[in-house]
């Protein structure tokens, strides 16, 4: 297993969509709440690889009417789809820090063998969102996925194998 710390998001630089940067205050007081706390702390914050893993998720929910599996987490576990867990969120410098671990299992075993190839992964998080002011302000973080293409520019930090 690798636990890895990015730099998720500079809060003063825009995203590549749509070019507008996210709320500062509104993720420190997000981190910062007793909900979002007992997510980091029970583990229940997965990610996957890519976020086409929440695209299944839409259409699975689209389809259901009573859908049986009712969040993001759930479904990637689920369906095979997690590949890492979050374990830590900070916010130093007018910059969003995230720490993920890899599952010892199904796609964690995947990412764990392209952070073993070195391979340069990025991170995009997933999150529920309001855009006011031109900014995005947060309203949930579901995960942070893997990939090659973020729209923010992120930074990985800290690479570490742990057992």
């Amino acid at each position: 297993m690798w636990r890895i710390k990015y730099m998720a998001c500079d809060f003063n630089s825009p995203d590549c969509n749509e070019h507008r940067c996210f709320d500062e205050l509104s993720f420190q007081e997000y981190i910062d709440s007793e909900e979002f706390q007992s997510k980091l702390k029970g583990k229940k914050l997965y990610g996957a690889v890519s976020h086409e893993a929440r695209d299944k998720f839409i259409s699975y929910k689209m389809e259901n009417k009573h859908p049986s599996v009712g969040n993001q987490s759930d479904f990637l576990l689920s369906n095979g789809l997690a590949a890492n867990v979050l374990v830590d969120a900070s916010i130093n410098d007018h910059k969003l820090y995230l720490t993920i671990e890899t599952l010892p299992f199904g796609k964690g075993l995947e990412l764990a063998a392209l952070y073993d190839l070195d391979v340069d992964m990025q991170v995009s998080m997933s999150t529920e969102l309001d855009i006011k002011n031109d900014k995005y302000y947060i309203v949930q973080i579901f995960g942070l996925d893997c990939t090659l293409a973020p729209a923010f520019g992120t930074e990985l930090i800290r690479k570490e194998k742990v057992e």
